[in-house]
């Protein structure tokens, strides 16, 4: 009795041992994942996705969720429904995409989400690459978390909305002149557009609220219903109808670029066109009051551009504006005559650059400062000017932050000359420093 006694003991001190040798994360590998449902308690959601028994439904292009968990590994129970291929994911890990997009089967499975991290503290963004309808709905039914959930990571405070067609949802942008003219989801990347390029680099969240041949009263092929008019005020429109609305209030926009038109060409009645164009523009005025209204055309065609411009102009809005898109090079095109990559990359600057000017955020890595404000009251005036010659003569000593901002030539100094700048945008001679124009 003794005998098998002691065995037992020394049995325990060496499976002790090895486990000892192991480490602990060898047997947090082991450990059997912990079943996540996804709710406003356990993710944050991007886009106009919502919920039901059933899991997390994302539909639009850019819809999506986020979280944050402490461990290596998270799979995810999943459906997807395309009717065009498959629906795509991108998985950003620490803020960082992964390599290989995520390709999700036309069927209810697990997939694996992120695997082989450091078992350190995360943050895990998934965003869906392709469009309504052809690219597919995808639903998560829950995560399977190899470590711990953390609290749900805070979304930018500012938002973007695009409303658009197939050219904002990225439509053959992942090919160049390609021979096949048909929808393949592999061929498309609705987080890399124009319109995406333009925002991200401010670091605020968008929604993508786009779908290959729609137009705002005509869709392509000169059909009037299910038209955007019909789908912009309800969160899922084209699976859910007119059953559950978007809450706008909730999810207020600061700026709505609508870059729709394109289609609508299909409309062979004029003033019908010229209508709906004047009533697609109230009712995003409608559902967004304070924001910028950007009308984004002609990357494609600039027929009846001038209706579009003209319903911009006349609106009455001072926060309307007309933006003329680049047109794309029809000599390297995408696929089936869409824009391609290089197409979308150059418009985005200018398209960007319009964002800014209005908005006045600043792009990720810019300075956060404006050049002439020497007393940083946000604000450029003649007591600016009068605070670099005061530090001319000795009076004041600048801070570093005030030289920056004081050094309107670039020359390094804060000097008289400075203060001549500063006086000369005030009074309006200049429209910018010669620091700004380098």
């Amino acid at each position: 009795m003794f005998s098998v006694f002691r065995k037992l003991i020394l049995f325990t001190l060496v499976v002790m041992q090895v486990l000892t040798t192991l480490g602990l994360s060898a047997v947090a590998e082991t450990a059997a994942p912990t079943e996540v449902l996804l709710s406003d308690a356990t993710v944050t959601t991007y886009g106009r996705t919502y919920y039901t028994d059933d899991g997390l439904h994302m539909n639009w292009t850019a819809s999506g969720f986020a979280f944050t968990f402490t461990g290596t590994t998270v799979t995810m129970d999943v459906t997807a429904s395309a009717t065009a291929g498959q629906a795509f994911l991108r998985v950003y890990v620490d803020g960082v995409a992964l390599d290989r997009d995520l390709a999700i089967s036309n069927r209810t499975y697990t997939a694996r989400l992120v695997s082989g991290l450091e078992d350190a503290t995360h943050t895990v963004k998934v965003l869906k690459r392709t469009e309504n309808g052809w690219g597919g709905m995808v639903t998560v039914h829950k995560l399977n978390v190899t470590g711990t959930m953390g609290a749900p990571p805070a979304k930018p405070d500012r938002l973007v909305e695009v409303i658009g067609d197939s050219i904002t949802c990225g439509y053959g942008n992942l090919v160049e002149r390609s021979p096949i003219n048909s929808y393949q989801s592999n061929r498309q990347d609705g987080l890399t557009t124009y319109a995406t390029m333009a925002i991200e680099p401010f670091g605020v969240q968008y929604n993508v609220i786009a779908k290959s041949g729609i137009g705002f009263g005509c869709n392509n092929g000169g059909g009037k219903t299910d038209t955007m008019l019909d789908a912009y005020a309800y969160t899922d429109y084209f699976n859910l109808g007119t059953d559950v609305k978007w809450d706008f209030e909730g999810n207020p926009a600061d700026v709505v670029i609508i870059a729709l038109g394109t289609n609508d060409t299909a409309n062979g009645d004029s003033a019908d066109y010229e209508a709906k164009a004047r009533a697609m523009l109230t009712l995003v005025r409608e559902k967004n009051p304070d924001a910028y209204i950007i009308w984004a055309y002609e990357m494609m065609t600039v027929s009846r551009a001038d209706v579009l411009m003209q319903v911009c102009n006349e609106f009455g809005d001072d926060k309307v504006f007309y933006h003329k898109l680049g047109m794309m090079d029809s000599s390297a095109p995408g696929d089936a005559g869409h824009p391609s990559m290089a197409t979308h990359e150059k418009d985005s600057e200018a398209l960007g650059d319009l964002i800014k000017e209005l908005t006045g955020w600043k792009r990720i890595g810019e300075p956060n400062y404006v050049y002439g404000d020497v007393d940083l009251n946000d604000a450029v005036s003649a007591a600016d000017a009068l605070e670099v010659l005061k530090s001319v003569v000795g009076k004041v000593t600048l801070t570093d932050d005030q030289k920056t901002t004081g050094d309107t030539d670039g020359n390094g100094q804060v000097d008289a000359t400075d203060a001549l700048n500063i006086l000369k945008k005030v009074v309006g001679k200049i429209d910018q420093f010669p620091v700004e124009k380098e």
